[in-house]
């Protein structure tokens, strides 16, 4: 069942829910949307109750002008809101961006877990050029750009783009690649900001990413006894299947997540 909720711009913020238990919200990134994450969704929902939202552009959610991060983090906190007040975060690469953002603000975040938040610097000119794609329609060159520029796929695996199983949904949610690439700014780490941060959170990453401990790091040293681990054989998409425990573990020994059979942990 999608539900919805209004930002503080009106935006409406779709949303789902399931399972049983304290408020965990799923956090995505590039070219994802609410339904992305139901695999793991599916795993969690025994000791939470999972909520998966389509970010602002993507999905059922709708979309205002001019983005700024600020409205991504207030969308977050509207969903927030509609879980009673305070959640859990679980975040992937933008979406851990957008997630240890809104726990910087200090309102309804109970802890976090960020899976490669991508603070890498890129070419000055890679947002801009896609926002010119976007503008002229060329969603296809745009995503080919993204895919080679930002993520650093190499350009001959990108050739055959249009051929992808997930091209069509990749495609239609084009347009916001340049809100994920906002969010990361020139990939410093806003230390400062992050220094604030008060709750529980584990930053990790894949062992065959080879740009995540150099992004990782820095946050994990920005924020306050935030914990760090690696995800043995895993990059940038981890399964589902190593996820799942990682995000139990973690929140578990906090109090925020229920023991299978439903008694507090």
């Amino acid at each position: 069942m999608v539900n919805t909720t209004r930002s503080a711009d009106g935006t409406t913020i779709a949303y789902q829910r399931r399972g049983d238990g304290p408020a965990l919200v799923l956090v995505v990134g590039a070219f994802c949307n609410r339904h992305t994450t139901n695999e793991l969704a599916a795993l969690l929902q025994d000791s939470f109750t999972v909520y998966e939202y389509d970010r602002r552009g993507r999905g059922d959610s709708g979309d205002t002008p001019p983005y700024v991060p600020q409205r991504e983090v207030e969308d977050l906190t509207a969903v927030i809101d509609a879980a009673g007040g305070s959640a859990s975060l679980f975040g992937h690469s933008s979406g851990a961006i957008l997630a240890l953002e809104t726990a910087a603000t200090g309102r309804g975040v109970n802890a976090v877990v960020a899976y490669e938040p991508p603070y890498r610097r890129l070419g000055s000119d890679v947002t801009s050029r896609i926002r010119q794609l976007i503008a002229k329609d060329d969603r296809t060159e745009a995503m080919r750009v993204f895919m080679v520029d930002a993520v650093g796929v190499p350009q001959q695996a990108v050739a055959s783009i249009e051929s992808w199983p997930d091209f069509a949904g990749m495609s239609a949610i084009a347009h916001t690649l340049p809100y994920d690439l906002t969010l990361a700014g020139d990939g410093t780490v806003p230390v400062e900001r992050f220094s604030t941060i008060a709750v529980p959170v584990l930053i990790a990453d894949g062992e065959r990413t080879a740009w995540s401990a150099e992004a990782c790091d820095p946050v994990a040293d920005a924020i306050p006894n935030a914990e760090r681990t690696t995800l043995a054989g895993q990059d940038h998409g981890a399964a589902p299947s190593l996820v799942a425990p990682m995000v139990t573990e973690f929140l578990t020994p906090h109090g925020l997540a229920e023991a299978r059979g439903g008694s507090p942990a």
